[in-house]
């Protein structure tokens, strides 16, 4: 047995509340050895060098891509325009916001933010109002007002009987400027993402709106999005929408501004640019992923599943790669405030992240999306080392100590990463990837928790 395995370990357990309780301790013939460190691979960190594509003046870039769309033109003196705002964390959004506001008010009227998030934040208009906050379009960074709520006005259906809700505060103002960043979507297949769109229809529908809409399920979502964005624009005040592109590294290296009419092609056009500059994993084939941490902020599913290869819906089909044999996830990220939706794409976590878990919120998300196993939980091992055990000791390599095998913060930081033995020949051939220091062990604490310095 290894080390951190003592022979009276717990794994079966019941969940009270948000606490994983232990309980019926699992007998030594009942549990299956797992491989020991000695059995782990040796790992070497690597560099990679994405291209820098950023904006060199974000604030300038914003500016004129409002002035030069046609949107102020479209705001009158004394007006109230209502400015979405995300759950994602987005590069610079409170400069974003900042000048867009700037803009606002050089016509007479005044701006204020929405939080567009559809079921996220816990559902409440606190929790959505303090997840813009931490995200950084805080009003004392931005300088305009966050009015948060989760009332919403039906406005309509579309042929299919899906209903068509909106912020109830967004729908009565005077204006609507959407704000998103566009990128490929975890669930959607084809040419509509993540993106203005999608802000209209899920993030400013509310808890309601994005039930209605993934209650759809993903193989009608990509066809029904532009239809019901539409008539969102049709029977709301939608003004306009700023696009906001990230580089490999996560930096602002596109913006663009838009009046209403332009939304969906403006949307369909970007999908294509995001899909090219957004970062991936060096290696089409993996025994093992070790994720440090997973969460809302990094991504809608907490790991992009165009990273990871796994969508993680029964019925639809994966990306075509990379193919990975089993991921084990460490860690929930403070900013998911307990939300860890999207956790049933893994194979193995640890007792510290279902420790963390708000189940509440949790559960909303997986009912909102209408994908119950994305919040369902994996196989719980105590410790990170435990974790990464069962996963190699599952992934069927002959040799555990030859697996392919990859260690990465999250999926939004691909810029580092450990890379087992087995892929240092393979990744010497790239040409955008350097070697920093030498082989070793996995590194652990004392406790077995990874201690990786990023």
């Amino acid at each position: 047995m290894p080390e951190s395995t003592p022979k009276d370990r717990n794994f079966q357990r019941k969940i009270e509340g948000n606490t994983i309780m232990e309980y019926s301790p699992i007998s030594e013939e009942h549990f299956m050895e797992l491989v020991g460190v000695d059995s782990f691979p040796l790992v070497v960190k690597v560099k990679r060098d994405f291209p820098d594509l950023s904006l060199k003046d974000v604030s300038a870039s914003i500016n004129e891509a409002m002035r030069s769309s046609g949107i102020p033109e479209l705001i009158q003196p004394g007006e109230q325009i209502a400015v979405t705002a995300g759950s994602r964390g987005i590069d610079r959004i409170g400069d974003v916001i900042r000048v867009i506001g700037e803009v606002i008010r050089e016509q007479g009227a005044e701006p204020f933010v929405v939080p567009a998030m559809g079921s996220h934040g816990g559902a409440t208009a606190d929790g959505q109002k303090a997840m813009v906050e931490e995200l950084g379009a805080a009003e004392e960074v931005t300088g305009v007002p966050i009015r948060s709520s989760m009332k919403t006005v039906e406005i309509g259906s579309i042929p299919s009987g899906a209903k068509v809700f909106i912020d109830r505060t967004a729908f009565e103002s005077n204006g609507i400027i959407a704000v998103n960043r566009v990128k490929p979507h975890t669930s959607l297949i084809g040419k509509y993402g993540s993106g203005l769109c999608k802000m209209l229809v899920v993030g400013l529908g509310k808890s309601e709106g994005a039930a209605a809409f993934h209650r759809l399920g993903p193989l009608e979502l990509e066809r029904l999005l532009p239809e019901m964005a539409r008539m969102v624009m049709e029977k709301a005040p939608v003004i306009g929408g700023v696009s906001l592109v990230e580089d490999a590294r996560d930096k602002l290296a596109i913006v663009k501004a838009v009046t209403s009419n332009d939304i969906p092609h403006l949307d369909a056009e970007l999908l294509e640019e995001a899909g090219r500059m957004m970062p991936r994993l060096p290696f089409d084939e993996l025994d093992v992923l070790v994720v440090e941490e997973m969460g809302k902020n990094i991504s809608g599913t907490g790991m992009d599943a165009n990273v990871i290869g796994r969508r993680g819906i029964r019925l639809v089909p994966d990306p075509p790669s990379p193919r990975i044999r089993r991921i084990a996830v460490l860690g929930l990220s403070e900013k998911a405030h307990g939300n860890a939706h999207g956790i049933g794409m893994a194979d193995v976590v640890t007792q510290r992240i279902a420790q963390a878990i708000d189940w509440e919120a949790t559960h909303a998300n997986a009912l909102a999306s209408s994908f119950p196993e994305k919040g369902m939980l994996p196989l719980t091992f105590p410790t990170d080392r435990d974790a990464v055990s069962a996963a190699l000791t599952t992934s069927w390599a002959p040799d555990t100590r030859r697996a392919r095998m990859v260690v990465i913060k999250n999926t939004l930081a691909l810029e580092k990463m450990l890379v087992s033995e087995s892929l240092i020949e393979e990744a010497k051939k790239m040409e955008d990837i350097e070697q920093k220091g030498e082989l070793g062990p996995l590194p652990f604490s004392a406790d077995g928790q990874l201690a990786v310095e990023w």
